[in-house]
This record gives structure tokens, C-alpha cells and sequence, in this order.
């Protein structure tokens, strides 16, 4: 079930209330520093980085985590990497001007473009649903493009949009903004430092195209381990920060909200535990073409809510 929330202002933490005031006070100032680290790659997209991190940066399980400032704008240092950011602000530059919607994040997100890892292999499953539901030649209601790469980070995302991937023709109606996951997945960073780093997201692309809303999508359903269905410790911290992403939007006039989580999980046995749905996300972590079929329709619906108010 999707959930949009920009018209109501409930309580909103210290935390949520402190970056609304960074939002707010804005004033197109920009940080250029860029910072290249060494990493580590592993099987699921992931990209460990190799630098220090304090505690409080980490969940309570990783003391000793790899969650370095999430406040810096990242390039990444693997193997086809820089490649697949080229061919991103390709077709960045290559976008009809009156896009309705631009989504933009991870692996979740490059796999609506039918490929994974950075353009180096492909995933046919996701283009399909992407035509179907996000270009009106494929029969949907919006035209869209997304932009997205595996194993990025909130910093990763950034950077990104610093160097190319947003040029002055790119200019959609509502961006569709889903990261953070694997800042929390794979560095083991807290929900608050996850959350920082979509804030600064947000930030980038209210600064640049301030004519535009912002769809924040919470962060969807993922288990601990690859190929495992039962939710632990990541699917915590990731609810954990979409309840603070939701309080944002709640107290941003340009932010809108949505969840899509519900979609994706069962109850199962007497105590009802939640599960993540085997024929919707069979690797624990990445819609599979049925969950996009059933996910797509979910972020049309917001989309067309947010182009019905402009």
C-alpha cells in the first residue's frame, strides 16, 4: 500500500526536526569535495568501504562499521563504475525535456532499465514493467526515465548529480528518490546516518530544480542475508528510517512520502510473522518482475497525484 503524507504535520523528532531546518535554511551554497577510498566488493551489488567510522555512526551490532560521513558526495572506485555514471548522464542529456518523472537510486532502481552491477549485466525482467507503467508508448500514463546504479550509497547518489547526471535539459515534473539501503545493508550504518545522506539527496535536487517535487520513497523491505526471506536486523534499521523520512515529508511543503513495503510481505503461522513474498523479491532484496508489476502501478498512483496538483 502506498501512503502519501505532504498535507498533514503530526510530531516530528528532534532528529526529523533538525534536518527540516536544513532543508528550509538552504541557500544554494555547495560542498564540491569529492573523496575516492579504497573498497571492497562483494556478491550483492555491495560496495564495503575501507575508512574509519565512529560507533555512533553504526548499528548497535557493528560497532565497527564502515559508515564514514554521509554528509560527502562519493565516486567509487569499481571496476565498471565511472562507465556506468557516463552512460547515466548520457541519458540524462539524451531525455526529453518534459519528462513527467525521473527515478533515481540504486540497484532497485537500475533494474527497471533491464540490467544490474553498473550496466555490466542484464536483468531483462525490469524493463518490461518500466515501459509498461513509465513510457506512454509502452501504454502507461506517465513518460519517464530511470537512473540508477547498483550498489550506490546516499553519497554515491551525490556525486552523481554533480558531475553529469543532472544537466540543465533534465528538468521532470517529480523526481522519485529511492536510496539508502544499502548504506544501511552494507556499511552498517545507523537509520539517522542513512537518513542524513537522503537528506542530502534531497537537497541536491531541491537546490537544482526547485520547480520540482520530490517523491521520497521509503526504503523497501530487505532481509540479512542474500536469498533468505525472513527480516532481521537491516529490515529494522530500514523501517526505523522511514518512519524519520516520513516525518520530513510530513513537515516539507515539497517532499511527498510513500511506502510500497506492504507489497512485498505475508504473514505467516499463529504469532504472524512477517515475511518477504517469495514470487515478488526471491532474492530477499531486489522486486523481481512480478514485484515490479506490482509495485509500478503503486508509484504511478503517486505520481499522477503530485502532477494533478501542479
Amino acid at each position: 500500500m502506498s501512503v502519501s503524507t505532504s498535507n498533514r504535520r503530526p510530531y516530528v523528532s528532534l532528529f526529523a526536526f533538525a534536518i527540516v531546518l536544513t532543508i528550509a535554511s538552504m541557500n544554494g551554497t555547495q560542498n564540491d569535495e569529492s573523496v575516492d577510498m579504497n573498497k571492497t566488493t562483494t556478491a550483492d551489488d555491495s560496495v564495503v568501504w575501507r575508512n574509519n567510522a565512529t560507533s555512533a555512526n553504526c548499528l548497535a551490532s557493528q560497532p565497527s562499521c564502515q559508515c564514514s560521513d554521509r554528509r560527502t558526495p562519493r565516486k567509487r572506485l569499481d571496476k565498471g563504475w565511472e562507465a556506468h555514471h557516463q552512460r547515466m548522464a548520457q541519458a540524462a542529456a539524451a531525455a526529453p525535456s518534459s519528462l513527467d518523472v525521473v527515478l533515481i537510486g540504486d540497484s532497485i532502481t537500475e533494474r527497471w532499465n533491464g540490467t544490474r552491477r553498473m550496466g555490466q549485466m542484464e536483468s531483462p525482467a525490469g524493463r518490461g514493467p518500466f515501459e509498461k507503467y513509465f513510457t506512454k508508448a509502452g501504454g502507461g500514463t506517465l513518460d519517464g526515465i530511470a537512473l540508477g546504479s547498483g550498489g550506490d550509497r546516499t553519497t554515491n547518489i551525490v556525486w552523481h548529480l554533480r558531475n553529469g547526471m543532472l544537466p540543465d535539459t533534465l528538468q521532470p515534473k517529480v523526481w522519485v528518490v529511492l536510496i539508502g539501503t544499502n548504506d544501511i545493508g552494507s556499511d552498517g550504518c545507523s537509520p539517522e546516518r542513512a537518513v542524513e545522506g537522503v537528506v542530502e539527496v534531497v537537497k541536491e535536487l531541491r537546490t537544482k530544480r526547485p520547480d520540482s517535487k520530490i517523491l521520497l520513497h521509503g526504503l523497501l523491505p530487505r532481509s540479512d542475508k542474500m536469498f533468505t526471506l525472513n527480516l532481521g536486523e537491516f529490515h529494522r534499521a530500514c523501517m526505523r528510517a522511514n518512519e524519520e523520512l516520513k516525518k520530513i515529508a510530513e513537515s516539507s511543503d515539497f517532499i511527498h512520502y510513500m511506502e510500497a513495503g506492504a507489497a512485498f510481505l505475508k504473514e505467516e503461522g499463529e504469532n504472524g510473522v512477517k515475511k518477504i513474498i517469495h514470487e515478488l523479491m526471491d532474492d530477499g532484496l531486489h522486486p523481481n518482475e512480478s514485484g515490479m508489476h506490482k509495485w509500478g502501478p503503486l508509484i504511478v498512483e503517486e505520481v499522477v497525484q503530485l502532477l494533478s496538483k501542479l
